[in-house]
């Protein structure tokens, strides 16, 4: 779908002035699909670099892996750190990470997995992307994280319309 060839796609991002692409979603920590390739991303940063956009990226945190995720963001930076705005660790983790304490232990685990795999310390972080009822681990987050230059932003998600299935 993200593909320099989609030019339909293309055309509509410069037409709307997106700039920034957010990749995850609910289905970056569905562990019934499969984990992205260095050959997605590719297709994904050709796509960006086209539109001109930049890439928030969202790894897998529920049954994924920090080694996994370590190795594709080497790929992402030594191919297109130029595109990549920050990587998000999880999506609205607080639906399966019992407490904010055990998120930021993950959280640290995987940007200690970057550094031991190799990836830029130019990498950049954010997140955590939780759900509205959660708004204190944005707090948190940038209390814990927000003095450190490897955190772009703090995130949180807030459906004004309510959820898309109601």
């Amino acid at each position: 779908y993200f593909d320099k060839s989609n030019h339909a796609l293309l055309e509509t991002f410069r037409n709307l002035g997106v700039r920034s692409l957010r990749i995850g979603g609910n289905t970056a920590d569905r562990p019934t699909l499969p984990f992205p390739n260095t050959a997605d991303v590719d297709n994904l940063m050709g796509f960006a670099r086209a539109a001109s956009t930049n890439v928030i990226f969202t790894f897998r945190l529920r049954a994924g892996g920090p080694q996994n995720a370590a190795a594709l963001a080497k790929h992402m930076m030594d191919e297109d750190s130029s595109l990549i705005d920050c990587f998000e660790i999880g999506n609205e983790p607080d639906v399966y990470v019992k407490t904010y304490n055990d998120y930021h232990s993950e959280l640290n685990r995987y940007i200690s997995a970057f550094d031991n795999f190799g990836v830029s310390r130019t990498a950049k972080f954010c997140g955590p992307g939780t759900t509205p009822s959660k708004a204190e681990w944005a707090r948190s987050f940038s209390q814990d994280f927000g003095h450190s230059p490897r955190i772009r932003f703090a995130t949180q998600h807030a459906y004004p319309g309510n959820s898309g299935r109601s």
